[in-house]
């Protein structure tokens, strides 16, 4: 865990020492504010979701061991079917979900971990969803409530799914991308009323109506053969990271790009797969 100086920010500091996932691949992490826990997605041989109170001094405190997901894959695993994706708390925080990939024979699985309304511990007894329409279900973003989601699946592109008062998650809305190769990713815009979805093969960026699904207009980008590997809503705009050589910036009003920030003076960037914004408040 690390602690960043609102006055110094290019130095993140540590705040006590590296702890152990309680597995051997960690994928994703998700934190909330409210339950002061952070809690890891564990892919591979060992696959499970650890969770860890975080202290201002001590950093990172283990909180009960892993909770096992069953996947039967190696370390590192081979996928990407039958493995795991992504994680979060849902808007509420007052559950755990996450996103697994369907092995090619059964569909994807959604797991679910409510958190208790008496003392905020996280359950470790999970509630599987399998909606048979879902196949190889990748990034996950909440839609403004605990009861909607968008989810990328590289095997149609994207749904838009329910999920019940008691976790069950239900596939509504099939979303078909023509000319897509693997969507991956999505992201929310409150403000707009849509979702983003980048392909990792693809450059251009596909726009869909946050309630009906229905494809609203596709975002040109001149970089062809620069897929996207994550992307984050600031403000205004939609911060996308290319291929891990560049990041641009996009004004969501227009769809133009403002701005595309090179990222060779780094070094190597062969590890560059995820990103995070901070700062810019509800979007």
């Amino acid at each position: 865990m690390f602690s960043i100086d609102s006055n110094d920010f290019l130095h993140p500091r540590m705040v006590g020492r590296p702890v152990d996932t309680m597995g051997q691949f960690p994928v994703a992490v998700s934190y909330s504010p409210k339950l002061k826990t952070a809690c890891v997605l564990n892919g591979g041989a060992a696959a499970g979701i650890s969770c860890f109170l975080t202290h201002y001094s001590k950093g990172l405190l283990a909180i009960g061991s892993i909770r096992p997901i069953a996947l039967n894959q190696t370390t590192p695993p081979i996928g990407p079917a039958g493995t795991v994706s992504d994680l979060l708390f849902n808007p509420s925080q007052t559950t755990l979900l996450a996103s697994v990939k369907g092995n090619g024979l059964a569909p994807g699985s959604f797991i679910a971990y409510p958190v208790s309304q008496s003392d905020n511990s996280i359950s470790s007894i999970p509630i599987i969803s399998e909606p048979p329409q879902v196949r190889l279900n990748f990034g996950i973003s909440f839609l403004g409530s605990d009861h909607r989601l968008a989810v990328s699946d590289p095997a149609i592109g994207a749904s838009l799914v329910s999920i019940s008062s008691s976790s069950i998650v239900t596939a509504d809305v099939p979303i078909a991308v023509a000319g897509e190769s693997a969507v991956c990713w999505t992201e929310y815009n409150r403000k707009r009323g849509e979702v983003y979805l980048m392909d990792v093969a693809v450059s251009n960026i596909t726009v869909v109506d946050a309630k009906t699904g229905a494809i609203k207009k596709g975002i040109q980008q001149d970089d062809a053969g620069l897929g996207s590997l994550d992307a984050r809503l600031g403000g205004d705009f939609l911060y996308v990271l290319k291929s891990a050589s560049e990041i641009n910036v996009i004004k969501t009003s227009g769809g133009k790009t403002v701005q595309r920030f090179n990222l060779t003076n780094l070094g190597s960037r062969q590890g560059f797969v995820g990103m995070a914004t901070w700062g810019f408040g509800q979007n």
